[in-house]
């Protein structure tokens, strides 16, 4: 199942080639960040529809979605821990988010430990403000 960026902008829409998401967590600060490959003619509208399906989802996450995306994010966590490399780089976010070596137990317990109405709460405290914009190519006209 695809996500809702990738099913509004993509499948139900034609307005993006791709269409991908992550996060990346420090100490102190980290980044939410959302990326489109569109045609220049429809890049705002791409913007737009992608902030809308952003704000739609604060608005009526469903424990379902939640549920998956645990899921998504536990079975790479445990894979990403069959490596030797993949444990290094785990024990590395770990101390520099959390300022130690959180255990596997841990690390899952926290993955767990969301639900929907935390993550509604955490998505809103993310979009309350001004986003940060950029594109690569011609320059457009693109407000937050």
């Amino acid at each position: 199942m695809s996500s809702r960026l990738f099913q509004e902008l993509r499948e139900d829409r034609g307005l993006a080639y791709s269409v991908s998401a992550w996060s990346q967590a420090f100490a102190d600060t980290g980044i939410i960040a959302m990326s489109c490959a569109a045609d220049r003619s429809r890049a705002v509208e791409s913007m737009h529809v992608a902030r809308s399906v952003l704000n739609e989802a604060v608005e009526n996450l469903s424990e379902t979605e939640v549920q998956r995306a645990r899921a998504q994010l536990e079975a790479g966590l445990l894979m990403n821990l069959e490596s030797a490399q993949g444990r290094a780089d785990q024990m590395a976010r770990s101390i520099e988010v959390f300022g130690r070596v959180l255990t596997i137990d841990e690390l899952l317990g926290q993955i767990r430990g969301v639900d929907a109405a935390a993550a509604r709460a955490a998505g809103a405290a993310l979009l309350d403000g001004r986003a940060a914009i950029a594109s690569v190519g011609a320059q457009l006209a693109l407000a937050a």
